[in-house]
């Protein structure tokens, strides 16, 4: 596990599965934040249940890590009662905080003493609605993605207010993420949490003449925007006084929460000694690049983005590759060995990942026995044993990173 600094500020990352939380927590965040199904920004097939709440609370305050909800839907009437039911067990999980964008989530949070972070979804872009929503009992706002850092700082200056802004991940090409392309295409509500992404998919320019006639658009992603890294300038929002540094993510797998979340972790440890060179923002880049993105942006921390910001190749970017190597149809507890049957040929001394429903862990692959001896090298279809530094389970896949 990465050693954490001793410090007030927060690396958050998000989480939508029990390998990821898993992954984050070893890669060494400071906080999770994560939804359950129903009134969820993420209300995907993948995600948590209101029955999970005491579990991932608990996992997390083992690790001293703080775990927030995010309630952050746009909220009816009707659903009065299931948002009360969710805070209540929220409050006997002991979540340490509620991410609401709605009032009345932010009332019956409030009502039930639980604490109180604003998320990006209200849009909040200036000092007097911070100071409001403070006095509303708000103790943290997520502040609108399309601040300038000068704007962010001298919200920072005039207000009590903890700050947090997203440092990582997907941007949208909305206002706020206030979009209806997905409810329009797909009747998926955006601001409901089930936004299908049409702005990311290939587009046709058709004429009115020759109707029968479509031409894709060159590079294809015309309305789909460049991911957002903030390394280049991290030092510069640890500066400005932001407290909470958000990773965007919770619909990606353990493998990006894991190394954005390791990524962001040194970058802040590097910041608080004074060591975060140039030299070591690229090589922290570079390691960016090792896992899903869609090439990267600055957003709007210095002007307002424009074409140069729009995503123009057709595949996501991933300088590396995961090459399953099989699934572990046995595993051994007291000698921590894991047999797989090979699907690929392979040899030891790379780094491996362990996955499974409930698993997540790296690691060196170091042993390898076929038939009861050591092997360097394992061709497709052996049966071996694979030493193991963590627990795994049967059924879980075993990755080589390429």
């Amino acid at each position: 596990m990465v050693k954490k600094a001793k410090e007030t500020y927060e690396i958050i990352s998000g989480v939508g599965d029990y390998p990821s939380l898993k992954a984050v927590c070893d890669a060494g965040c400071n906080a999770i934040y994560f939804g359950v199904k129903g009134l969820n920004m993420r209300d995907f097939g993948k995600n948590f249940e209101v029955k999970d709440l005491s579990k991932v609370a608990d996992y997390c305050h083992k690790r001293n890590v703080k775990a927030y909800l995010a309630l952050n839907t746009i909220v009816y009437d009707k659903e009065l009662k299931q948002v009360q039911r969710i805070l209540k067990q929220a409050k006997k999980a002991k979540i340490d905080a509620i991410i609401c964008s709605d009032f009345l989530v932010l009332q019956e949070a409030k009502r039930v003493k639980l604490p109180i972070h604003i998320s990006t979804q209200m849009s909040i872009s200036n000092s007097q609605a911070c100071e409001f929503l403070r006095k509303q009992g708000a103790e943290r706002v997520v502040l609108a993605r399309e601040l300038s850092l000068s704007q962010i700082g001298a919200i920072i200056k005039k207000s009590k207010i903890e700050i947090e802004t997203f440092v990582h991940g997907s941007m949208c090409i909305a206002e706020s993420g206030r979009c209806f392309m997905s409810l329009y295409f797909h009747d998926k509500s955006a601001n409901r949490g089930k936004c299908t992404n049409p702005c990311r998919r290939v587009w046709y320019l058709e004429g009115e003449q020759d109707s029968d006639k479509k031409a894709e658009i060159y590079g294809n992603r015309i309305i789909s925007s460049k991911d957002l890294s903030t390394i280049p300038f991290f030092d510069q929002l640890v500066k400005a006084g932001i407290k909470g540094f958000k990773i965007e993510g919770r619909n990606k797998g353990p493998d990006y929460a894991f190394v954005t979340t390791k990524v962001y972790r040194e970058a802040l440890d590097l910041t608080l000694k004074g060591k975060l060179t140039e030299k070591e923002k690229t090589r922290l880049q570079k390691e960016l690049d090792t896992v899903f993105n869609r090439g990267y942006i600055s957003g709007f921390y210095f002007r307002q983005p424009d074409y140069k910001e729009i995503q123009t190749k057709k595949q996501s970017e991933r300088k590396t590759k995961l090459l399953c190597i099989g699934r572990i149809t046995h595993f051994f507890s007291k000698p921590n060995v894991a047999e797989i049957n090979a699907d690929v040929d392979f040899e030891i001394g790379k780094e491996i990942i362990v996955q499974g429903q409930n698993t997540y862990f790296r690691q060196q692959l170091e042993s390898v026995e076929f038939e009861g001896k050591k092997a360097k090298q394992v061709k497709r279809g052996q049966a071996v044993g694979i030493k193991l530094k963590e627990v795994a389970r049967k059924n879980d896949l075993i990755y080589i990173l390429e």
